[in-house]
């Protein structure tokens, strides 16, 4: 058996009939880290007659590695619940007051990043529901691990307001836009990637009659480690450009791990005279990169291709089939053509 912190001592197990003589429970050590968990079991465990396991059905018993069960879980964790009203207002139960004042700070690791906040309470309702924090924009941060999360947002208005077009952005892109009518509060869940540490959520009010986005609650739900790699998902030039060119933008679909692109990842570059050699890798952004080369003037077509060997902040390398099996020669390499 192992976890996520890796193999689990399994001195302490027991194994105790939990119904009749077909269900058993293996007890173990508690475990609380979040995280994927496996276990491996048999095969020499008998039924009554003697039999080992089967666990293929081929007719032939107890083969190791054939007849061994492979079990796996995900151990989920709240990794916080915020309460959003005013600083006297009640608190729901296992949540953490947000009010107008609750700037971020690195020891709380929560907070208002910005935004002209102002909460009310409505004095009907649960206690996570009766009361809100309002403004045209707000900006809200948790320090997490990175990762990919579970996110219930409560949002409305338990009064006769109602809030409309109102904009949900998680990671810089906007998820949803919500209207939630007078003396009604909703649900929303969505599922986001965190890759540099740091969950940023911005409510934006778009437009519409009401001119304030709204927030209740927030539950913030981890569900597994980043196992994605990334992939190239957009490029400059592409298709066509216009003579000169002396470079070639590369926008991934995640932040890439410092030093893993360089010259060494771009494994060909041909023009219509032939092979170009590329001079620089240069970072502009946490998720856009630019290889350099001697400026191309002559007509015609251009190929420039990178990967796979390239890694997200998690260590996964590039997946650009997008198949689950990342790192792959050629399938996850990437080629710009234009």
């Amino acid at each position: 058996m192992s976890g996520p912190l890796g193999p689990i001592d399994l001195t302490d197990v027991d194994v105790v009939p939990v119904s009749g003589d077909r269900a058993l429970e293996l007890t173990f050590p508690a475990q609380s880290e979040p995280g994927v968990y496996s276990i491996t079991l048999g095969p020499e465990i008998t039924d009554v007659s003697g039999n080992p396991m089967d666990q293929d059905q081929d007719g032939s018993l107890g083969e190791v590695v054939d007849d061994q069960f492979h079990g796996q879980q995900t151990l989920t964790a709240f990794l916080g619940r915020y309460d959003f009203g005013t600083a006297t207002s009640p608190v729901a139960a296992g949540y953490q007051r947000v009010h107008e004042g609750s700037a971020y700070s690195a020891s709380a690791g929560f907070g208002w990043l910005g935004g002209l906040i102002q909460s009310v309470d409505r004095e009907t309702g649960t206690d996570l529901e009766r009361d809100l924090n309002f403004a045209p924009s707000m900006s809200f941060a948790v320090d997490l691990p990175n990762g990919i999360y579970e996110l219930t947002f409560t949002i409305g208005d338990t009064g006769r307001y109602y809030h409309d077009q109102l904009g949900v952005f998680l990671e810089g892109v906007q998820v949803d836009t919500i209207d939630t009518p007078a003396w009604q509060v909703l649900t929303r869940t969505y599922e986001v990637m965190v890759y540099d540490g740091q969950l940023s959520v911005d409510l934006e009010n778009l437009g519409g009659l009401d001119w304030n986005a709204v927030i209740n609650g927030l539950d913030v739900v981890w569900t597994g480690p980043d196992e994605t790699g990334p992939r190239v998902a957009n490029s400059s030039p592409a298709y066509a450009a216009a003579a000169p060119v002396d470079r070639v933008a590369l926008y991934f679909s995640e932040p890439i791990l410092d030093g893993t692109f360089t010259l060494d990842d771009v494994v060909g570059f041909t023009g219509p005279e032939g092979a170009i050699t590329a001079t620089a890798v240069n970072r502009l952004d946490a998720a856009v990169y630019e290889v350099v080369f001697p400026s191309q003037d002559v007509l015609g077509g251009y190929e420039l291709t990178v990967g796979p060997e390239i890694s997200d902040l998690s260590g996964n390398l590039m997946d650009q089939d997008s198949d689950g099996v990342a790192g792959e020669t050629p399938d996850d390499r990437h080629t710009v053509a234009f």
